[in-house]
């Protein structure tokens, strides 16, 4: 019996130091494959990729292209407010691309054009692109099922914002056939003021896509504008503008995953849009997510450090979504899921 237990507890420290060296070959093969496939993706990345976040992270100077901000309100709401999505009609999305673009509109383009120009809706882009304030983030709060995750914050429905735009500006072009530039003019800023809200007051970086697109789309309504009344000077800026907003800069925005400490620097940079900046937090906390040695140990001090001093900063929303990035990387970290068991 002595001899038999003896024999069974060496299988079992035999078994032991045979799991425990598995479990450590395992840990640090699938460690070296995600260093491995980080270095293959920061390897193959475009020179200047740190440059082009910035450059798609920063708004244009639309001076002078926009509407005054001079209504008190919450702007937002015009993207976040299910009650004013304006539904297009069907057929819209061609005719758009037809009459927009100045390419051989049919009869039945402009018969939709004409009733579409006639919606009233429409004004409301108007009048929420006067008012000052935007609260993306409240709003996205509200609208998420988990309040206290950045990573599950709620996204806005932007393509219903979209084609409102796309409609207002269609009633720019007409009144630019109808000779009343006027206006043309004021749909078009009204259209560039809301996109201009978008990019700069919206958390999440998708939305500063779609409002980047929006002011594409109204840039490219000034310079028919431009064209109709030969003014080269609003024709140069507008089209530089456009680029801007129809650049794919925001690709390389996934590289900060491998890239850390780029990622602070995003962050850090008062220049940027909140979007961008929220979307480097995220990468503080959950870079190199994919390696094992994250969910043993978490984000890491230094990291933490970071997002706690952007915490502290006198901006309220980059506050939030600092602490909101550190609440995802505690839950993905088993030592903080641990404490108090």
């Amino acid at each position: 019996m002595r001899k038999f237990l003896k024999v069974l507890s060496t299988s079992l420290l035999i078994g032991l130091g045979i799991g425990l060296a598995f479990v450590v070959g395992a840990f640090l093969y699938f460690e070296s494959k995600a260093k491995a496939t980080a270095q293959r993706e920061l390897g193959a990345a475009a020179a200047g990729w740190q440059d082009s976040i910035r450059y798609f992270g920063r708004v244009p100077d639309v001076a002078g292209l926009t509407v005054p901000r001079t209504d008190s309100g919450d702007g937002a709401a015009l993207l976040w407010d299910s009650t004013l999505r304006w539904t297009s009609p069907e057929g819209f999305a061609l005719m758009f691309a037809r009459v927009f673009n100045d390419s051989a509109a049919t009869a039945a383009d402009t018969a939709l054009w004409a009733l579409v120009v006639r919606d009233t809706a429409l004004n409301r882009v108007a009048a929420f692109a006067r008012r000052r304030e935007w609260h993306g983030l409240d709003r996205a709060i509200a609208a998420s099922a988990n309040d206290s995750s950045l990573i599950a914050l709620a996204l806005p429905r932007i393509v219903p914002l979209a084609a409102l735009e796309r409609a207002v500006l269609l009633r720019g072009v007409w009144r630019i056939r109808q000779r009343n530039l006027a206006g043309a003019r004021a749909d078009f800023a009204a259209v560039t003021t809301i996109g201009e809200h978008v990019v700069r007051g919206e958390p999440s970086l998708l939305a500063v896509l779609g409002g980047r697109r929006v002011v594409a789309d109204a840039m490219r309504g000034y310079e028919r504008l431009a064209t109709a009344t030969r003014d080269t000077a609003l024709a140069t800026r507008a089209a530089a503008i456009r680029a801007w907003g129809l650049s794919r800069a925001g690709r390389y925005a996934p590289l900060l995953e491998h890239s850390p400490q780029e990622a602070v620097l995003v962050a850090r940079d008062t220049t940027l849009v909140t979007g961008v900046r929220g979307d480097a937090m995220m990468w503080i906390a959950l870079g190199q997510y994919t390696r094992p040695s994250f969910i043993l140990r978490g984000m890491g001090g230094q990291r933490r450090a970071e997002l706690i001093a952007l915490a502290a900063g006198p901006d309220p929303v980059i506050s939030r979504l600092a602490y909101l990035a550190m609440a995802d990387a505690d839950r993905l970290n088993l030592r903080e899921r641990m404490r108090g068991f």
